[in-house]
């Protein structure tokens, strides 16, 4: 998993790659809403170890060739070269499910959003 500091090289580089090759290029973005508020409620010891295990179960998850990126300390973004906006969407939502799956050990529900950012296309436009 990369770090928010790799994200943009990483996206031009995938962009440029797909533009060349007319092969199409997804951003699936992957949110623990409240993140922040979560970790100061109920301390950095106790959702960190949350948040890292989630983390760790989506970026197993998808193929080696998509790029992992830790956004923020709450969220993830999936540069997924070769990828149609259609399967982006199926993963998204794949995604938010195995998320949810993974119960806080404070006992309260958290809610996942999944966003897909298009697929870029070079040969579609």
């Amino acid at each position: 998993m990369l770090s928010r500091g790799a994200y943009i090289d990483c996206l031009l580089s995938e962009s440029n790659r797909a533009r060349s090759q007319s092969t199409p290029v997804s951003l699936v973005v992957i949110q623990i809403d409240r993140g922040g508020e979560l970790l100061r409620l109920h301390g950095e010891s106790v959702a960190q170890p949350y948040l890292d295990q989630v983390w760790h179960a989506l970026s197993s998850t998808v193929r080696q060739t998509d790029v992992v990126v830790k956004y923020t300390a709450s969220s993830l973004v999936f540069i997924l070269p070769d990828t149609s906006y259609e399967n982006a969407k199926k993963l998204a939502e794949k995604l938010r499910q195995i998320a949810l799956a993974i119960r806080p050990p404070w006992g309260e529900e958290v809610t996942i959003s999944a966003g897909r950012r298009g697929s870029f296309c070079p040969a579609e436009r």
